[in-house]
């Protein structure tokens, strides 16, 4: 299983937030498609994403939709160039949307039309005040599967969904 980093969104732009704070958010690219393919060409590191991981704190402000479409669009590329490999996408977050250009039906809709299911999208609700219907909807467009996290539970979360694979 190939992990891909979660790339961090506040008002539709790449962020670095400094020890996961987000009113420290510091923007490094509008282009949250372009990111998605720079991790996707990079890779993953175990010990990188855990670190992430436990620096993670839902707070909102993000562009849940237009990510995850370009996320799953990036991997759909790269799951029709390499169909030897499972291709899945994980997206953690506390399921809300405040600037999408997408609509969650719109996402559903592409979700569930391209590629065939070559890619599913796993969902984990993360942080006390998480809305798991939102992304149960996502994951059920995209036939995967969710769950729902905290910084105690996430390494389970994540053996979890390992074991589909």
């Amino acid at each position: 299983m190939q992990i891909i980093p979660a790339i961090d969104i506040k008002d539709g732009h790449c962020v670095r937030l400094k020890q996961g704070e987000m009113q420290s958010a510091t923007i490094f690219s509008e282009d949250p498609a372009a990111m998605a393919q720079h991790w996707l060409e990079l890779g993953a590191e175990r010990a990188r994403l855990t670190t992430r991981i436990e620096q993670i704190i839902a707070g909102g402000g993000t562009s849940l939709y237009d990510a995850t479409a370009a996320s799953y669009d990036a991997a759909l590329a790269r799951a029709r160039r390499d169909t030897t490999r499972i291709h899945a996408l994980v997206v953690m977050t506390d399921g809300r949307d405040e600037s999408s250009q997408l609509t969650l039906a719109a996402l559903q809709k592409h979700l569930a039309g391209e590629g065939d299911a070559m890619v599913k999208v796993f969902t984990i609700a993360y942080g006390d005040e998480a809305d798991p219907r939102v992304l149960e909807q996502i994951a059920e467009a995209a036939k995967g599967s969710h769950a729902r996290g905290s910084a105690e539970t996430i390494v389970q979360v994540y053996q979890d969904m390992a074991s589909f694979f």
